[in-house]
């Protein structure tokens, strides 16, 4: 027989990441945002990528598509603005490779600018007004300690949905959520008497952009939740198929 627990006793934290501005799924966004709504949870964490930077991009890029980086800001900071109409508890922002377009412009072609704080991620989205924690990369990766997990956005992106999170296992031996491969997927690992487990986080960016034939992405984010006083933590998928997805008992669809 199961035992409910009572909410107040939970934990919880949704994470969330490669919404990609520019790019985003405007209906797989509003699925995020009414679970989170109904859930309350006690934080959220951007796993990265919350911006695309396409503008600014080294890449060739579409000249019909028309928008400059402020246009990016705007709408990044518009979506911020939805989130937090919702949810005003604790959020955490781990920076991801797209964010770090911003600095590459930068630190590459207007240095005598690098130095202006209000030309940063920080500055243009208001994340101190906001009170979001900026979590920087190190190098190439970044991530924040929920925990015993590992909630990142690091710079590896192997082929196969759990390859990605099994070598990050394998490399930190503990459990791990990896945003950056937008496809969800698992990968357990017993070490001595503990169980350990590598989680994609999905997407919420368009799943056919023009730049890509048929990519291997799943939309969804992640769950996690600890039973408050003990140190086990549950990371739960929600893939969101097709504009739906069932949480909790309950249907959500746009």
């Amino acid at each position: 027989m199961g035992i409910t627990i009572p909410k107040e006793q939970l934990e919880t934290t949704v994470v969330f990441g490669d919404v990609h501005g520019v790019y985003y799924d405007k209906k797989s966004w509003q699925i995020l945002l009414q679970i989170i709504d109904d859930i309350k949870p006690n934080r959220v964490i951007i796993n990265g990528d919350f911006m695309d930077c396409y503008s600014i991009s080294s890449f060739i890029k579409d000249p019909n598509r028309g928008f400059d980086i402020q246009e990016e800001f705007n709408q990044a900071n518009m979506l911020l603005d939805e989130l937090q109409h919702i949810f005003k508890g604790e959020t955490i922002y781990v920076a991801g490779n797209h964010e770090n377009r911003l600095k590459k412009k930068l630190w590459g072609e207007y240095q005598d600018f690098a130095s202006m704080p209000e030309l940063t991620i920080e500055g243009k989205l208001c994340l101190d007004e906001r009170k979001i924690k900026y979590i920087q990369p190190k190098g190439r990766d970044a991530y924040y300690q929920l925990g015993k997990i590992k909630v990142g956005h690091f710079n590896k992106a192997s082929q196969h949905s759990g390859y990605t999170e099994k070598s990050l296992v394998d490399k930190y031996s503990c459990s791990v959520i990896q945003g950056h491969t937008h496809r969800l997927g698992e990968h357990f690992k017993t070490l001595g008497d503990d169980t350990i487990v590598g989680v994609g986080s999905g997407c919420l960016c368009d799943l056919s952009p023009e730049y890509v034939c048929d990519p291997n992405w799943q939309a969804g984010f992640v769950v996690v939740t600890k039973i408050k006083g003990k140190n086990r933590y549950h990371i739960q998928s929600v893939p969101i198929v097709k504009h739906e997805t069932l949480f909790n008992g309950k249907i959500y669809s746009v």
